[in-house]
């Protein structure tokens, strides 16, 4: 089974991408014959004309791979924002003129949750929908989302949670200072302003505790200057990190924190914290909170309230300190009850098998 999957570049030097650590996964966990085609832009990437021409060329490029690799599945991942459906639309479109099966995996995006104002984008969307074959979202609330949204079928849709490889034997030191985490693009959306007040203010009320931030985007220079002339001493940036770097960065941590404002799906980075034992603060945006339930086995915060924020990183550090590691054990248990890569890769053959046959 030959399977032409899209996504940016799984380089982690490149790209912090959800949508790449999925496919990262699905490469080493499904045993199939995968061709990747690489969509998307890079971290450090301008949008310039070097980059439009580039989004031009894309659906001949596609065209080309069809044309001369035998292929018998088409496994696009696909996040629900303007830029994304204009430029997906066209490599499904191409998809068809070759007459191939096609998937749509959703990975979060501004419309998925909530429908466009426009009804000449709204129509475009259901139009864009019925394209795919088959469409996978990352839960059941977000099947149940596109079924009432857009008039999809529930039968044409299925959900497939995110999934990590199950690391054992995680260990954790005592220590004198509690480790806060954020790893992700530095955007707005992933609630970065919350993120900065609120450690400020816990700076103010405690020092027992670090904060450490991964990663890479447009708000970098900005938060790392701030924050390393306010707390000195407990900031620590650290830019991209991948593979066992970071999941030694994980290991170390004790506390994960995305307090996203809108756009997620179901979070890479948040498998992965949870399956380091760390305790997780997030909001219920996408699908996180049908993974953590609040005060059982995570926090959830309310979008834009560096306060609700503060007040949960205050009782996880005190957790933390206390060496209370109720709420990090479950984090752990439900990784390996729901969201571990063999019952992953099983599903997705699964869907593969049923599709083309």
């Amino acid at each position: 089974m030959n399977i032409l999957i899209t996504a940016p570049s799984l380089d982690t030097k490149n790209n912090v991408s959800g949508v790449s650590s999925v496919v990262n996964n699905i490469l080493e966990t499904t045993e199939l014959n995968y061709i990747h085609f690489e969509v998307g832009k890079q971290d450090k990437e301008k949008r310039g004309l070097k980059w439009i021409l580039k989004q031009f060329y894309l659906p001949i490029n596609l065209f080309i791979v069809f044309f001369s690799n035998k292929v018998d599945l088409f496994h696009l991942n696909a996040p629900l924002n303007k830029l994304s459906i204009i430029r997906d639309f066209t490599l499904l479109v191409v998809a068809k003129i070759f007459r191939k099966k096609t998937i749509l995996h959703f990975h979060g995006g501004e419309f998925l949750i909530k429908v466009p104002e426009s009804k000449v984008l709204f129509n475009f969307l259901k139009f864009y929908f019925k394209l795919g074959d088959k469409i996978i979202t990352l839960s059941q609330y977000e099947k149940e989302l596109v079924n009432k949204n857009y008039n999809i079928p529930l039968e044409k849709i299925v959900p497939l949670e995110n999934c990590v490889i199950p690391l054992e034997n995680i260990k954790k030191e005592k220590k004198e200072k509690a480790r806060v985490i954020f790893l992700g693009r530095i955007v707005e959306s992933k609630g970065i302003n919350e993120i900065i007040i609120s450690m400020k203010k816990l700076y103010d009320y405690r020092k027992d505790f670090e904060f450490f931030l991964y990663g890479t985007g447009p708000l970098e220079n900005k938060i790392v200057d701030e924050l390393n002339t306010y707390m000195p001493d407990s900031f620590k940036f650290k830019g991209i990190i991948s593979g066992k770097e970071k999941d030694e960065a994980m290991i170390k941590s004790d506390i994960f924190i995305l307090p996203s404002l809108h756009g997620e799906g179901l979070p890479i980075a948040l498998l992965e914290a949870m399956n380091t034992e760390n305790i997780c603060i997030v909001t219920n945006d996408g699908s996180m909170a049908t993974v953590i339930t609040d005060n059982e086995n995570g926090f959830i915060v309310k979008k834009g309230d560096s306060d609700d924020l503060f007040n949960k990183l205050n009782t996880s550090i005190d957790l933390i300190l206390a060496e209370n590691k109720t709420i990090s054990k479950k984090a752990k248990d439900t990784i390996l009850e729901k969201y571990n890569s063999s019952i992953y890769s099983k599903k997705l053959k699964e869907i593969y098998t049923e599709l083309i046959s």
